[in-house]
């Protein structure tokens, strides 16, 4: 069985097409496109994101040249209500997770581990060892007892207020 579905606006999958195929192969995928684009002809910002079987990509540079399968970066992995489109390319995530923490999410993390990839590759440079060694090669002087800090004049006597702020009713 083959299949194209969307995201509706209530972040629910939404089933474009289907059809049935003997086996997948080129000339399987090449049919069901065929029969897709006769339906919903060449669209503006169609992005096409598969299991990045060869036949596929084989049948979407006949059907939709110039078109690129976002196979190889983009994949939208189905985890309940907390689906994610990952762009590993970009590194990024929809549940934005990735760009906030810069360590992979579990949508990442299944994105990664279906395209054979290394996780540590997605992973920042600041949670590297040598990068944890390189900040605390030098001296961290302690601070000392409060009681002992020494507070300019200048620094001691200013008063910090709260800022004033009025709440409008209604």
């Amino acid at each position: 069985m083959f299949t194209a579905v969307c995201k509706d606006d209530n972040n629910s999958i939404f089933p474009l097409a289907w059809g049935i195929g003997d086996v997948e192969n080129d000339s399987s995928w090449l049919w069901f496109f065929t029969k897709f684009k006769q339906v919903y002809r060449d669209r503006p910002g169609l992005v096409i994101v598969s299991d990045r079987h060869p036949s596929i990509a084989k049948a979407i540079r006949e059907i939709y040249p110039g078109l690129d399968p976002a196979n190889d970066t983009v994949y939208t992995v189905l985890d309940g209500d907390k689906n994610g489109v990952v762009d590993l390319q970009a590194r990024t995530c929809s549940c934005r997770r990735f760009q906030l923490e810069q360590l992979p999410c579990v949508h990442v993390m299944i994105a990664i581990r279906h395209s054979k990839r290394d996780v540590y590759d997605f992973c920042s440079e600041y949670y590297n060892s040598s990068t944890w060694k390189a900040t605390y090669a030098g001296v961290v002087y302690p601070l000392p007892h409060q009681g002992d800090w020494v507070i300019p004049n200048e620094v001691h006597d200013v008063k910090v207020l709260p800022l004033d702020i009025r709440s409008v009713s209604g």
